[in-house]
């Protein structure tokens, strides 16, 4: 089970890192649009796919969770992964 935490960790560490670089995106991007007229759209797409992007780690951060069986259960849909 130490080996399945390690990994838990490891997958943390990058969700945080992926977190983190999410934000400097949006710190850019609103940079950009102040200094260079960036177009209201452009903008919106960005930060809806940084979300999209949030929401998939998240989700995958769950299976993963499921799979190794932390909360001690399993769901069927989930053993097809």
């Amino acid at each position: 089970m130490e080996f399945q935490y390690n990994q838990l960790l490891v997958l943390m560490m990058l969700l945080c890192i992926a977190l983190v670089v999410q934000e400097m995106i949006k710190k850019y991007s609103i940079y950009l649009n102040k200094k260079k007229n960036l177009l209201e759209h452009q903008t919106y797409y960005l930060n809806s796919t940084l979300s999209l992007l949030n929401m998939v780690g998240i989700v995958s951060t769950v299976i993963y969770l499921l799979k190794i069986e932390v909360f001690n259960f399993e769901i069927p849909i989930i053993t097809l992964f």
